[in-house]
């Protein structure tokens, strides 16, 4: 279903126009930027640092003010005060010629089947520059067949293109639907980019999925702004010797890391490298050494698979978070473990 909400008062498309414009403003006069025209002043591959300064507005008190301000007039019109809503919400970019994302329902990536979605357009969108959607019967039918039939992504694709049809939206609206609904989108035909977010919200104990419990406040307020603004501490551990056709480069292991640490409010204080040629892990088990020296009580590891995979090594590994109340965040997995 569409919805409305007061476009004068809820000022998200000011904020994410002017933290654009800031990085792209020896480019063009404030006065004749346009952010339907985003794709005639930057190239394609500066697309992923502007999603990054979005990002980065996400985390700014005026940002939040307005968007809590937003979900709180949403739950109260359709949820009950037991609804949680997710955090930092998801910023999308589609300048013509993009393909932003095959259809799907957002249940196939870990989101719980009684989360409630919403897609809200900062720029006009329309035709191809749009969300495509698939109505609740044609979603089912689609995805029954496609597991019956275990169709390719791209079978799948072309007979939910057939099925759709595109959301035409302005800034002042927004679409809610449920996690089980198909959509996507098309090749943006049109001489207009599309900038939109999405965000979530679950009521009371129904099931977030897979998500981390993270992603979902019931309330930011001022206890919470307080923690936000004083991260946690988070210690950074690396290795890939041996299992080089399980892990990534280094580089990319802490890419993945940061933007981790990110979106979880973990400040990173310091990034430690396994020792290569030891078959011990002397690296590993100093960093749990300096939990109360160094006043951290977060590790952050990129996978279950940089672990020992000794049971020694491992059961010691584990001893030793216990002991020192060490919290270990596994990114590729997207889970935490106290053990």
């Amino acid at each position: 279903m569409i919805t409305h909400f007061d476009k004068i008062d809820i000022k998200i498309n000011d904020l994410i126009s002017d933290r654009i414009y800031q990085s792209i403003e020896n480019k063009i006069s404030k006065s004749d930027f346009q952010l339907e025209k985003l794709h005639e002043y930057i190239e394609l591959d500066e697309k992923p640092k502007l999603l990054n300064e979005v990002y980065s507005l996400f985390r700014e008190k005026e940002f939040q003010e307005h968007y809590d301000c937003l979900c709180a007039r949403l739950i109260k019109r359709f949820n009950d005060v037991t609804t949680r809503y997710q955090s930092i919400p998801s910023i999308r970019m589609q300048l013509p010629g993009d393909v932003s994302v095959d259809f799907h329902a957002d249940m196939f990536y870990g989101h719980g089947s009684e989360v409630i979605n919403y897609w809200m357009p900062i720029t006009k969108v329309f035709k191809s520059n749009s969300m495509h959607i698939i109505d609740e019967k044609d979603s089912k039918n689609l995805i029954d067949t496609a597991k019956k039939s275990k169709q390719s992504i791209k079978d799948f694709n072309k007979k939910c293109i057939e099925l759709s049809k595109p959301l035409n939206l302005e800034y002042g609206q927004i679409y809610k639907f449920n996690s089980t609904l198909l959509h996507g989108t098309l090749t943006n035909k049109t001489d207009q980019t599309r900038v939109s977010i999405d965000f979530r919200m679950v009521e009371g104990s129904n099931s977030i999925g897979l998500k981390d419990s993270s992603f979902f406040i019931e309330k930011r307020g001022a206890n919470q702004a307080e923690v936000l603004h004083k991260k946690k501490r988070a210690m950074v551990y690396f290795n890939r010797e041996g299992k080089e056709d399980l892990l990534p480069s280094q580089k990319y292991q802490q890419l993945s890391i940061l933007e981790f640490c990110s979106e979880r409010e973990l400040t990173p204080v310091r990034l430690e490298t396994e020792l290569s040629g030891f078959d011990y892990f002397p690296a590993l088990f100093h960093v749990i050494g300096c939990t109360k020296e160094e006043n951290f009580n977060d590790l952050v590891i990129y996978s279950k698979h940089n672990l020992p995979t000794s049971k020694t090594h491992l059961d010691n590994f584990k001893k030793l978070c216990r002991n020192n109340k060490i919290t270990v965040h596994f990114v590729l997995e997207d889970t935490q473990e106290r053990y």
